[in-house]
């Protein structure tokens, strides 16, 4: 007899998909298409920046240093 695959509805594209089965039941979220999986880790850095100071601290470090050594990148990125 077959058994019936489990499936789960995922977060990022709100379609059914069938679960992962080396995942135990219940714990997958998001499906493995590369939009979801954008999604699920801008939620995880939201969540993580919103959690952990020292996290957040470090990312508006290195935001800032990329912003000073590429100065002109929105003046060029919108010209084209």
């Amino acid at each position: 007899m077959k058994t019936q695959a489990q499936v789960f509805l995922c977060k990022g594209c709100g379609q059914s998909r069938p679960a992962n089965p080396c995942l135990a039941p219940g714990v997958q979220e998001f499906c493995s298409r590369r939009a979801c999986q954008l999604k699920r880790g801008a939620r995880w850095r939201r969540r993580r920046v919103a959690t952990d100071s020292k996290y957040a601290s470090d990312q508006r470090e290195a935001d800032d240093c990329w912003h000073k050594k590429v100065p002109d990148y929105h003046k060029t990125y919108d010209a084209d």
